[in-house]
């Protein structure tokens, strides 16, 4: 009963990267980039639902240059071992795949018997304030009505929806780096009241007035 936001994982060099999110099987979310060698967060962009007894999957498709490097972690660096199989898979043509749990590999210097994927879910437990401001940016007719949404930290909201009320009508529009942006031709030319309400996954709803 949570909100699934962010991941992380280790990156061994220069890497190309795909990023799936999967709720019950179901695809919730595709996020593309690229990472320097590090450790990385990764901000969804949005926050997904996660009730009790769901089933979420975080699946990369890294591509590199050469050989590619896949972050782990093994019992004999551990000082308690806590993951089972069935927890993290490795594939090579994105089709079948292979649990790590027993996944054996042997090097000069190393023997591999069993480990688990570095791989991070970081969740919101509420739903997070948010603050709705209100702009015309051109008092012509068409006219250019801004809404910004910020959330309780005073952060630009890049996900979720505006609706716009005005003249009696709804209009959606798709919120994008804290902006959702709507021009409107009025037909009433005297006083117009225009409501902006927003909503996304994750988010309280809240709402401005204004008057044209």
């Amino acid at each position: 009963d949570e909100y699934l936001a962010g991941v992380s994982t280790y990156f061994q060099k220069e890497t190309s990267w795909d990023l799936l999110i999967y709720v019950n099987d179901v695809l919730k979310l595709t996020k593309s980039g690229k990472s320097s060698p590090s450790y990385s967060t990764i901000d969804l962009g949005e926050f997904i639902s996660l009730k009790k007894g769901d089933t979420f999957e975080i699946v990369f498709k890294i591509t590199v240059e050469g050989d590619a490097g896949v972050p782990i972690s093994e019992p004999i660096s551990l000082n308690q071992e806590t993951f089972t199989e069935g927890i993290s898979f490795i594939s090579y043509d994105g089709k079948n795949w292979v649990d790590f749990y027993d996944l054996e590999g042997t090097y000069p210097d190393h023997i591999y018997y069993s480990q688990v994927a570095c791989i991070k879910a970081f969740t919101v437990f509420d739903e997070v304030n948010t603050t709705v401001s209100l702009d015309i940016l051109d008092s012509a007719n068409p006219a250019e009505i801004t809404a910004t949404v910020k959330n309780g930290y005073g952060y630009l909201v890049d996900a979720g929806t505006v609706t716009f009320n005005l003249e009696g009508k709804n209009v959606k529009v798709n919120v994008e780096n804290g902006v959702a942006k709507l021009n409107y031709f009025f037909k009433n030319l005297n006083s117009n009241q225009i409501k902006a309400t927003f909503n996304a996954n994750g988010y309280a709803s809240s709402s401005a007035v204004t008057v044209f």
